[in-house]
């Protein structure tokens, strides 16, 4: 993939394939996409004629914004990272409330194992953000997700909600 390609995949609506064909027609550039005519960003196969505008819209947004900086990624990334702390305490202290007698039976001890595991993790990523930014931005997202449906679930759900968010997280690991 090239950069032109990466930097055409910041336009929401716009991936892998559709970025090769704006390149392939002469339009290999956020620039070019704000520049070019309605006709020329529909001649491009699978662009249809009422997303034009919005496109390039996009694209003048982008051009005329400065890019935000590693620095600045990395201080969100690392907010989503202790968001998900905070949502993880939220889960234990609620779950501590509610299943205070299930809590020293076999799935209770499951369910710290997970927490623990879990938490090891956060721990783990908070050094690698740097690393995939883009990655590690859409990791936090699907593992916050994974915890933000776990409000009221039971201690096997919250075990399994807990190790599906591990497993997001592992994404950022390999």
């Amino acid at each position: 993939m090239t950069g032109n390609e990466q930097e055409l995949q910041q336009l929401q609506g716009i991936g892998r394939t559709l970025a090769q064909r704006l390149v392939e027609a002469g339009i290999g550039s956020i620039a070019k996409v704000a520049a070019a005519g309605e006709d020329q960003l529909c001649a491009v196969k699978g662009i249809k004629r009422s997303a034009v505008p919005q496109l390039m819209a996009q694209a003048g947004a982008l051009q005329d914004s400065p890019p935000a900086g590693k620095e600045v990624q990395i201080a969100d990334l690392e907010l989503g990272l202790s968001g998900l702390r905070d949502q993880l305490r939220i889960l234990v202290a609620s779950a501590a409330v509610r299943y205070a007698q299930e809590l020293v039976s076999k799935p209770g001890l499951k369910l710290f194992r997970s927490i623990e595991k879990l938490s090891v993790s956060l721990d783990k990523i908070e050094g690698r953000l740097e690393l995939h930014p883009r990655r590690a931005g859409k990791v936090l997202a699907k593992a916050g997700k994974r915890l933000s449906s776990l409000g009221e679930a039971d201690l096997v759900e919250l075990r399994t909600g807990f190790n599906k968010a591990r497993n997001a997280l592992k994404q950022i690991l390999v």
